[in-house]
């Protein structure tokens, strides 16, 4: 596992620039037929097949993820972290072309291009990648978007919070919604005089 490439992305969250303050249109949570922060890996393992969990970063930078291999030298990577607990809720992805790693085989076919929302492509400019979001931030010579925007807390997220925090939300006291963030950055490498996209990661936090 490339571990500065996963904890770059999960500093994203910490740095400031290129944001959206609104949902993004496409659909960047969606993966594997379900959303990221709505199920986890073993329930994502349970349907797709089981691959090892690999562990590295430290601390608040701590990544859990396990991958696919795809068609030819493609890996998909499902990402979580410190955020995501102890069952390791899925948080986010990343779609890797020429993948070096050893993945697991999944159980059903995942086709690479249907993983990427249309419009972004592994192999796509860099110049592609920033036309498609309008504006991009870079952090260590690579292009990120962030989105952020606010959601109403589930039943299920509400349940599963102290009383006290209940209590604040029925007195109007908390308004009762998630902040949700969410990056989309790019990973380019030279070819043939110009660069092009070999990895792409997402990832998704929501706090309350």
């Amino acid at each position: 596992m490339k571990t500065s490439t996963l904890l770059t992305c999960c500093a994203l969250f910490s740095l400031s620039g290129s944001v959206s303050a609104e949902p993004p249109t496409a659909h960047f949570d969606r993966i594997l037929d379900t959303r990221l922060e709505a199920t986890n890996f073993a329930a994502i393992q349970q349907e797709w097949g089981e691959a090892p969990v690999m562990e590295s970063g430290q601390g608040g930078e701590k990544v859990y993820a396990f991958c696919y291999q795809l068609e030819g030298e493609t890996q998909l990577t499902l990402l979580s972290g410190e955020m995501g607990g102890d069952d390791h809720q899925l948080l986010g992805y990343q779609l890797t072309a020429q993948g070096k790693e050893k993945c697991a085989n999944p159980a059903k076919p995942i086709v690479a291009s249907d993983v990427l929302v249309p419009g972004l492509s592994l192999g796509m400019t860099q110049e592609a990648f920033a036309d498609y979001f309008g504006d991009v931030s870079w952090n260590k010579g690579q292009p990120y978007h962030y989105y952020e925007w606010e959601r109403p807390l589930s039943e299920q997220e509400l349940s599963g919070l102290p009383p006290s925090f209940r209590d604040l939300v029925k007195s109007g006291e908390h308004s009762g919604k998630a902040d949700v963030g969410l990056s989309v950055s790019g990973h380019f490498i030279e070819t043939a005089g110009s660069k092009s996209m070999n990895q792409i990661t997402v990832w998704q936090v929501s706090t309350y």
